[in-house]
């Protein structure tokens, strides 16, 4: 139970922490309360939600909890990376890279992926890809999104 401590904090941070930190992040960068609340949600973002809500369903085993979870931090980890040393001055860059836990979900999912049986080291890897696949559609929806006004 202790090598889950991590998770409780990551989940603690992101059902709290994060949602203030959204809220200022759009404060800070213009993004009117109207707009993101009656924005409707892209493929690729609901395509998100259900397999985060899937993967940590009762119906599915711990392991595949952290697989989809990794592959949606990596992403972000591998960005926040790019820069270096450097600390972003922007709070909303900044507080992003200090909410990643990517070290520990690595380190728990390789722990549990080496106890796992073939069939559970096979079904998360294919949350895992099917994560990073939404990953990779919800960037390729941001670049080519239209203005909101």
């Amino acid at each position: 139970m202790a090598s889950k401590a991590p998770l409780a904090t990551f989940l603690a941070d992101v059902t709290s922490q994060e949602n203030d930190y959204f809220l200022r992040s759009f404060e800070a960068l213009g993004v009117r309360l109207e707009q993101w609340e009656n924005e409707t949600p892209s493929q690729a973002t609901m395509g998100f939600q259900n397999l985060i809500q899937e993967a940590t369903s009762d119906a599915c085993h711990y392991g595949e909890a952290l697989s989809t979870l990794l592959a949606a931090e990596w992403s972000y980890l591998t960005w926040a990376t790019s820069l270096g040393t450097k600390r972003p001055e922007a709070f909303y860059f900044a507080e992003w890279i200090d909410l990643m836990i990517v070290g520990w979900l690595r380190e728990e999912t390789d722990r549990v992926g080496r106890e796992a049986d073939l069939e559970l080291q096979e079904k998360m890897t294919g949350r895992f890809c099917s994560m990073m696949e939404l990953e990779v559609a919800f960037f390729d929806d941001a670049y080519t999104a239209k203005q909101i006004h």
